[in-house]
């Protein structure tokens, strides 16, 4: 009588859960935590916690993993999570953020008017460079700020973004904040985005 060969059944490990996946994103490990940050992006539950340990990860890898993840959640947890770096000091911070609400133009839509609010005149810039990346859909609150924003940095980042989504709607704007402002550089910079409208002041 020959041998029997027994059947070996193997039973495949369910995937790491939220709290699982969240508690490796502070291991020392890049590799475990750039992994965890890959696998969060599949729940819409972990804006808060992706957003949050972007601000103190080291690792420029892990960091554009998080923002993937926060892009592909994209959901207003996620983009309040990635709006709230606009002001840090970490320039590739910024920048990071920055990118990652231009890619999720819906919601990041929606944190225009909050970002543009903000005491920060930088925070105040970086919202504009994200509107930019937002079209045609962002020149009404682009439109409003540039009626209302007295930093002259500030000013000139609004006056940018109109130019580069060069939008028919901003020239009237553009022209009126051309000729109520003495700052040569706005001036130039109205003149800029004009032409870049197809309307030359």
């Amino acid at each position: 009588m020959g041998l029997v060969r027994s059947r070996i059944t193997h039973v495949a490990e369910p995937p790491p859960d939220r709290a699982t996946l969240e508690a490796r994103v502070g291991s020392e490990d890049e590799n475990v935590r750039f992994a965890a940050v890959r696998a969060l992006a599949a729940f819409s539950e972990a804006g808060a916690s992706l957003a949050a340990a972007l601000a103190t990860e080291t690792s420029h890898a892990v960091r554009e993993a998080i923002v993937t993840s926060l892009v592909v959640i994209g959901n207003p947890e996620a983009a309040r999570g990635l709006a709230a770096h606009l002001g840090s000091e970490d320039v590739p911070l910024r920048n990071l953020a920055a990118s990652g609400l231009a890619q999720m133009p819906d919601v990041a839509r929606a944190e225009l008017a909050r970002l543009f609010a903000s005491d920060d005149a930088d925070v105040r810039i970086f919202a504009a460079v994200v509107a930019a990346g937002l079209g045609a859909t962002a020149v009404d609150v682009l439109v409003e700020r540039l009626e209302q924003e007295t930093h002259v940095n500030a000013l000139a980042a609004v006056i940018e973004a109109l130019g580069t989504i060069a939008d028919m709607r901003a020239v009237a704007p553009l022209r009126a904040c051309a000729a109520r402002t003495d700052d040569d550089y706005l001036r130039f910079a109205a003149s800029m985005s004009l032409e870049r409208c197809g309307a030359p002041s």
